[in-house]
């Protein structure tokens, strides 16, 4: 063999052994740089600098990642009993988060709210999970409370179905009938005195999905004020304002609706907010000649 033959195949060998190297390479390091992708970027929870974003690998596994300063957790979100899932979502709260699973099956609506709450240390655990449920003839919210589980030890799984508490449940759409506000209104009442109980059946969720399914309207005003009044008078103000304020949209010439938010107000110590209220309170019973009924405290609180 001559000295040029023998270089020119010497080339060859090197050239497709430096190619299947770099082959193996690349396909090396796609392994092992494979990382998750965010679903959905999340705000910060306030005051506590946590970041909560939602993951998702290329196996299309799931992952909820938090991390705050001074730590990082992400625990994989057990999906496959949910076969029939169309969405996995987070939002934020004040001092909370929730991950949310929408699932649609025909023409049943299923939406499972984990809620996580903050607690002095700024750790997250959930105590509840909240199921809105909705078809063509019926509608239903109901919750489970857990014995306050660590965000360490959460895996997405849910408890079994006839394990929840109903707080609403109406059917009937087929008979042309409408949600109306009594079952949830005797609930608030008998659970006026039972912080814990009315906690749970009042928040944020719970009042969101009461209001978007029953309208404020006149026939039902007073028992919605008054659930705003027994929520303000148990000490669970946020949810008080919350109701009220939606009152007072619907129905701005509501007197005693302004006396309830300013106490709400008050209670969560934001007075400015609770004086603007009074003072429409105070101006609405001046024009129906009931200025001698305004409590001393009000007038008292402005001055």
């Amino acid at each position: 063999m001559s000295n040029r033959m023998f270089i020119k195949l010497f080339l060859i060998v090197f050239t497709i052994v430096i190619s299947c190297k770099k082959r193996d390479s690349n396909s090396e390091t796609k392994v092992l740089t494979k990382e998750k992708k965010t679903i959905k970027k999340i705000c910060n929870v306030s005051g506590s600098n946590v970041e909560i974003s939602l993951l998702e690998d290329d196996n299309d596994k799931i992952y909820l990642s938090v991390k705050t300063d001074n730590s990082s957790l992400e625990k994989k979100i057990d999906l496959d009993e949910y076969r029939e899932l169309n969405t996995i979502d987070v939002e934020c709260g004040k001092e909370s988060f929730k991950v949310i699973f929408i699932e649609e099956i025909g023409n049943s609506y299923q939406k499972i709210i984990h809620l996580f709450e903050k607690d002095s240390l700024s750790k997250f655990s959930i105590d509840k999970v909240y199921i809105q449920t909705s078809s063509r003839n019926e509608l239903g919210l109901f919750y489970y409370s857990f014995p306050h589980l660590n965000l360490s030890n959460y895996n997405g799984i849910l408890p079994q179905k006839d394990e929840y508490n109903e707080i609403y449940k109406f059917s009937g759409f087929q008979e042309y009938k409408t949600p109306n506000i009594e079952e949830y209104y005797e609930k608030i009442k008998k659970a006026r005195n039972e912080k814990n109980t009315l906690s749970s059946i009042s928040n944020e969720i719970v009042l969101a999905f009461i209001i978007n399914n029953i309208d404020v309207s006149e026939g039902n005003l007073s028992k919605y004020n008054d659930i705003g009044y027994f929520l303000e008078q148990s000490g669970l103000y946020e949810e008080a304002v919350y109701i009220l304020e939606v009152i007072i949209k619907e129905f701005p010439n509501r007197t005693v609706a302004y006396i309830n938010l300013g106490d709400a107000y008050w209670g969560l110590g934001k007075k400015e907010e609770a004086k603007q209220a009074y003072k429409i309170y105070i101006e609405q019973m001046k024009a129906k000649n009931k200025e001698s009924k305004i409590p001393s405290q009000v007038l008292e609180r402005i001055s």
